[in-house]
């Protein structure tokens, strides 16, 4: 449930970070003309990271079952984080260049998010201080949902 968990979440910050990058789309087509090649390499490595990200969340999920499953997708989440955070830094320069403050901003909060991503998978073993959020099968039954915190002692 940790590891599935996990992947969702960073699968939501993937998506959070492609929306970011197809943002600056006028920023990277418009390099081609002016040859910024500053802004050829940001977007070449953007699209890389984008690509693998994509990748080891669906080898993630067709590996699950496999013997060891559990052991690589934690080598993948771990991959994964490497590349968000690799691409937050790349778009965060591009914000930086063009005094984008809210963009700016932004990347803070999704580096953060990447960072405690991080963080809970290295900490994982530690499960007595780690808490852990309950939610019902079926979320969107609930009108008032608040999510019961359950301490899970290892």
């Amino acid at each position: 449930n940790f590891l599935t968990d996990k992947l969702h979440e960073l699968h939501l910050s993937y998506m959070d970070i492609w929306n970011c990058y197809q943002e600056n789309w006028f920023y990277f087509g418009n390099s081609r003309q002016s040859c910024k090649n500053e802004l050829l390499s940001a977007e070449r490595d953007c699209r890389r990271n984008l690509e693998a990200i994509q990748q080891l969340c669906q080898i993630t999920v067709d590996r699950a079952s496999f013997t060891n499953g559990n052991y690589f997708a934690f080598i993948n989440l771990f991959k994964i984080v490497d590349y968000l955070e690799e691409t937050i830094k790349l778009l965060a320069k591009i914000y930086g260049k063009h005094s984008n403050t809210n963009a700016i901003y932004k990347m803070d909060v999704l580096i953060k998010r990447a960072l405690t991503a991080r963080n809970e998978l290295q900490n994982y073993g530690n499960r007595s201080t780690t808490k852990i959020f309950k939610v019902p099968t079926h979320i969107s039954e609930k009108e008032s949902y608040t999510p019961e915190i359950e301490l899970r002692v290892a």
